[in-house]
């Protein structure tokens, strides 16, 4: 007989209160430390339409990109006059593939001022 004690790791919960302000061919994300614990770090997930985050734009790289464990982050190389939507995910310090949901989306028009 062969018995596995499994231990199931719980996803992070996701960041609370995401903010966008949006610059001149950039948008600047914030939001506060995550209220858990678990919590290793944050991906950021962008895209041009609603829901739908495929972006590849960014000088930071493609979505998602890993923010590490900073609460705000400069997206860069984004084209001026178009929306973009923004999400923001937690992930495990145990794994980092451990993913939990995602923010509320936000959105931004990067533009000159």
């Amino acid at each position: 007989e062969l018995k596995i004690n499994y231990e199931e790791v719980p996803s992070p919960l996701p960041p609370f209160d995401l903010r966008a302000i949006a610059g001149d061919g950039e948008v600047t994300l914030s939001w506060p430390y995550s209220v858990d614990d678990s919590v290793g770090g944050y991906y950021i997930f962008y895209g041009e339409h609603p829901g739908e985050y495929l972006g590849r734009t960014a000088a930071e790289g493609a979505s998602p990109i890993d923010a590490g464990s900073v609460t705000s982050v400069t997206l860069t190389g984004l084209t001026n006059g178009k929306i973009y939507y923004f999400a923001v995910s937690s992930y495990s310090r145990f794994d980092g593939r451990i993913m939990g949901d995602l923010s509320r989306e936000v959105f931004a028009r990067p533009n000159r001022r």
